[in-house]
């Protein structure tokens, strides 16, 4: 099954580098936030040990959603 990942890139290297590598190891729908060092992407539960070795990579962590409520709304969570 297809999951959401959120990947911290290191400095060491340029982000779209990090970012072709981990296409390569299995991320798909990649998208980059260059000004924060973070790449977000989806690939099966199977490709993220791939995704950890990738050079540059710091981080590899599921995206969660989180739901705040509608205003003024005593539930948060």
């Amino acid at each position: 099954m297809k999951k959401k990942w959120i990947v911290t890139a290191s400095s060491d290297r340029p982000i779209h580098d990090i970012a072709k590598d981990l296409a390569d190891a299995g991320l798909k729908d990649i998208q980059i936030l260059q000004e924060v060092g973070i790449i977000i992407g989806s690939s099966e539960d199977e490709a993220v040990a791939k995704l950890r070795k990738v050079r540059g990579v710091k981080d590899v962590s599921l995206d969660i959603s989180i739901d705040i409520g509608p205003p003024d709304s005593r539930e948060t969570w």
